[in-house]
């Protein structure tokens, strides 16, 4: 037998070695990524319409799933605990009001970097790289050749597009001012009423009396109010949510944050609606949800 032929034999029998003769450990066998867990299917589509207030959307999206719920504070918490201990920081550790609640006061670079985390936490390939490397450290906005880039082919979780946000939030309808109509009210949504001041405000004068106390409003529990017909709660209200895109008004400054907040009117919760902030900051009303591209191995959700 030849010596190559029984080389191959004792390493595929015995494990490799050292240049010393020591037996080396056989690599990790690779994670096998669980079902996803509250996520939903959006399939692709297109949806076009113009609301009442005038305002036109022209979406067309690929197949993704989106979290179904804002991320909460134990999750964001279960993540973060895993990937310091993989070579990954944040520039903010997070708040909520209660585990259950969204996570907030965590910046754009904190989002994607816990995508990341989450991604290989589970076993999936990452999403966003910086010079073809995982982005685990630092604030790297994408501005130079080697910056920060996304894959929006790979089966990670990652930061929803402007218009993967707005399609999913529609829930199919088209035209419309919120997922479920043209009005809105405090069963609805957790916003700041004002119907004095804005007709299609059905609700009350105010924050939610459910979620503020002498301390001032806060956020409810992700989850609370009724989901839209894709099954997506909380689109509207509650907490902004970070996307991925660069604001129209100010590109390569600011990103984009859609949703409006349980501290903001109405009217910045329209689906037609944008804000956005500059990358590195936050704020006690900002947090996010996550998306993800399948692929032929993801396994669908479970709840």
């Amino acid at each position: 037998m030849a010596s190559s032929a029984i080389g191959a034999l004792l390493v595929a029998t015995l494990g490799a070695t050292s240049a010393w003769g020591e037996a080396m450990p056989a690599p990790a066998a690779p994670i096998e990524p669980p079902p996803l867990t509250n996520m939903v299917l959006i399939k692709a589509g297109t949806n076009n319409g113009k609301d009442p207030d005038g305002r036109e959307h022209n979406l067309t999206v690929r197949t993704f799933y989106m979290d179904s719920r804002e991320v909460t504070k134990a999750l964001w918490d279960d993540v973060v605990t895993w990937a310091k201990e993989h070579g990954y920081n944040f520039d903010n550790a997070g708040s909520g009001k209660a585990p259950d609640h969204p996570v907030h006061s965590i910046n754009w670079f904190d989002c994607v970097k816990w995508c990341n985390a989450r991604s290989e936490k589970e076993g999936r390939p990452v999403c966003y790289l910086v010079d073809g490397k995982p982005y685990r450290t630092g604030k790297d906005p994408g501005l130079t050749p080697n910056g920060l880039k996304v894959d929006f082919a790979v089966a990670g979780y990652r930061l929803p597009t402007d218009a993967e946000w707005e399609y999913g939030a529609r829930g199919g309808l088209q035209g419309k001012r919120y997922p479920w109509g043209d009005t809105i009210d405090h069963d609805q949504a957790n916003y700041l009423g004002h119907p004095s001041g804005i007709s299609y405000d059905k609700g009350y004068e105010g924050n939610d009396k459910r979620f503020a106390s002498g301390d001032g409003p806060f956020t409810a529990p992700a989850g609370s109010f009724p989901a839209n017909a894709y099954g997506l709660y909380d689109m509207v209200g509650n907490v902004w949510e970070w996307n991925w895109d660069w604001s129209l008004t100010s590109p390569q400054v600011h990103r984009t944050l859609r949703g409006g907040a349980f501290s903001y009117s109405c009217d910045y919760a329209r689906l037609n609606s944008r804000s956005d902030l500059y990358t590195e900051n936050t704020y006690f009303s900002i947090g996010f949800r996550t998306a993800l591209t399948p692929n032929d191995m993801t396994k669908g959700p479970t709840e």
